[in-house]
């Protein structure tokens, strides 16, 4: 059952990742937006930073890159106002660990002359957690175990001696937090808190999602161990640091062991090192029915 989850959202993910999503445009964007003052941790404003790289970024990424550098100007009084469990030592981590520039999270990269971002944009859900999820039963009966949808309890309306077995995934619902970003985003609830950090689980749906997480290089060059802001892994856990939600606080409850952690390093490897090993191939796996 739960392979079969992890392999419906995966083909569901691939689904709203690949949907095509309108561009915001320089003129798209408010006037109070445009006026606002972002800057990142070393001072320079994000407009002035990517004038002096020569980088084009669409304004989507420009917004997202905004609101993550704001994000860490209140980090640690932000966690601690929620009474997130975070070892002291981690804390007083937390700002070197996040990158002083969050146009570094965008794999810039030089091609025909100018440097462009390779994170992919999508839509994204935001919010897909267990309760978001909507599950129907499903049950054997007869003697070839022929398996059916069940209401209530009973096969069409019927009970005819059917035993419930298991539940099947049918749709992911509540799309009210839908928006445009980087589409690892959504990947973090989905295995915090539906496969509940499993990483076999975590694999499963990566091998049914297939969509790429950063595009490769003309190069294609191999992810150093340095090269930690290439690193999916790294990606993730910043997202974690600056997330709207307590995610935190579910990373800890999960991994109870991660309270004697030294390094954010530690904790990024533990809980998302199964990002490292995806390569965005088709995988071979017998898909999930058309529901």
């Amino acid at each position: 059952d739960v392979l079969n989850l992890a392999s419906f959202l995966g083909e569901q993910l691939q689904n709203l990742h690949s949907l095509p999503y309108p561009s915001l445009g320089n003129s798209s964007l408010s006037v109070v937006e445009q006026k606002k003052e972002f800057s990142f941790a070393n001072g320079m404003d994000i407009n002035v930073a990517c004038n002096e790289l020569d980088i084009h970024i669409p304004a989507e990424w420009e917004i997202f890159v905004r609101t993550l550098s704001q994000k860490k100007k209140d980090v640690s009084s932000r966690l601690n106002k929620w009474g997130v469990p975070v070892p002291e030592k981690l804390m007083e981590k937390i700002d070197g660990y996040l990158p002083d520039d969050f146009l570094k999270l965008l794999f810039i990269s030089e091609q025909n002359g100018m440097k462009r971002a390779l994170k992919p944009l999508s839509w994204i859900h935001s919010d897909i957690m267990d309760d978001n999820v909507y599950m129907e039963p499903c049950c054997t009966f007869g003697s070839n175990e022929i398996a059916a949808l069940t209401d209530n309890g009973s096969v069409n309306g019927h009970n005819n001696g059917g035993e419930v077995k298991s539940w099947r995934p049918n749709y992911i619902i509540d799309f009210s937090d839908l928006s445009i970003g980087d589409p690892l985003y959504d990947v973090i609830p989905i295995h915090l808190d539906v496969f509940r950090g499993n990483s076999s689980l975590l694999k499963q749906f990566l091998q049914c999602y297939k969509l790429p997480l950063m595009r490769k290089t003309p190069e294609n060059r191999s992810i150093t161990a340095n090269d930690k802001f290439r690193r999916l892994s790294y990606q993730a856990m910043c997202y974690c640091i600056l997330h709207d939600e307590n995610v935190l606080g579910a990373i800890f409850s999960l991994w109870t062991e991660l309270q004697t952690a030294e390094t954010w390093e530690e904790v990024e490897q533990i809980v998302w090192g199964e990002l490292n090993n995806y390569q965005g191939v088709a995988c071979h796996v017998t898909p999930t029915p058309n529901l």
